[in-house]
């Protein structure tokens, strides 16, 4: 299924998803993380509504596929969750990947200035490890 989607034989419709739980809702998006593009991600989106979604494990991987393919519509839900989320497995990687280009790396220090008080110091540590600050 996730073949046929990324290689453009189905679209987000025939996907017939509106019944996945959330576990297939992470096997297909971890899948999909590495292959996206922003046009496939602005399908699936308008047909399931992933960036408002409130589950976080299915947030945190639509969020790493969309950085990878520079999807700027569920850019404002990333900010709010990296804000708000606190828990390492659900923003290191985000963190991790917004670090590899200069321009999200930049952004990623904005949204960073917000978050960072609410943060333990563990996340704090790892985090401006990530991003190359000092502290």
């Amino acid at each position: 299924m996730l073949a046929d989607f990324v290689a453009g034989r189905k679209d987000a419709a025939a996907l017939n998803a509106t019944t996945w739980v959330t576990g297939e809702w992470v096997h297909f998006l971890n899948g999909f993380a590495e292959k996206a593009d922003a046009a496939k991600m602005a399908d699936l989106d308008a047909h399931y509504g992933l960036t408002q979604r409130q589950n976080r494990e299915i947030t945190m991987r639509w969020f790493l596929a969309g950085i990878r393919a520079n999807y700027q519509p569920m850019r404002d839900a990333l900010r709010a969750h990296l804000i708000e989320i606190g828990r390492r497995k659900l923003m290191v990687p985000l963190w991790t990947e917004l670090a590899k280009s200069p321009e999200n790396k930049a952004w990623a220090i904005d949204v960073y200035t917000s978050a960072r008080p609410g943060l333990h110091p563990i996340a704090q540590n790892t985090v401006d490890a990530l991003l190359g600050l000092k502290r």
